[in-house]
C-alpha cells in the first residue's frame, strides 16, 4: 500500500452510517471521517489495552481497495507503548464495493457490516501477549 486514496460520496455515506450503528449497538467510540480524510475508526480501551479498526481506502500495485484493519494498542500514561495489527486481509476492491453501493444498496450494507464484524473479532483476539 502506498497511499491514501478518497472514498466516493455514496460509499463515504454509507460507510459513516453503518460504522456509526455498529460502534453504537457496540458500546465503541467512533470516529467517522477521521482528521477530515476518508478514514473510520472504531474503538474500545480497557485496562490500558485499546482495540481498533481503522477503515480506509488504499492504492494497493493492483487496485484501490477499502481495508478493514485490526490493531491492539498498549496505551498508559497517555502514550502508546507498543501496537500489533492482526493478520488479516480484510478488505473489497473500492470498485466494486461503488457499484454495489449504486446497484444493490442493502447488500452493500450487509457486506460492509459483515467485514467490520470480521475485523472487530480479529481486533478483539489480539492481547497484551501478543505485542512484543
Amino acid at each position: 500500500m502506498s497511499s491514501m486514496v478518497d472514498v466516493p460520496y455514496s460509499v463515504g455515506k454509507l460507510l459513516t452510517d453503518v460504522v456509526s450503528e455498529f460502534a453504537h449497538v457496540q458500546g465503541l467510540v467512533c470516529h467517522p471521517w477521521y482528521h477530515d480524510a476518508p478514514l473510520w475508526l472504531i474503538e474500545h480501551e480497557k485496562d490500558g489495552l485499546r482495540h481498533t479498526v481503522q477503515i480506509a481506502a488504499w492504492l494497493a500495485p493492483d487496485d484501490q481497495f477499502l481495508f478493514f484493519t485490526p490493531h491492539v494498542w498498549i496505551h498508559e500514561g497517555g502514550e502508546n507503548k507498543g501496537t500489533l495489527s492482526a493478520k488479516r486481509d480484510i478488505k473489497i476492491a473500492l470498485d466494486k464495493l461503488q457499484r454495489l453501493v449504486e446497484k444493490k444498496k442493502k447488500a452493500a450494507r450487509t457486506q460492509i457490516l459483515k467485514m467490520l464484524e470480521e475485523a472487530w473479532a480479529a481486533a478483539e483476539e489480539l492481547t497484551r501477549d501478543h505485542i512484543t
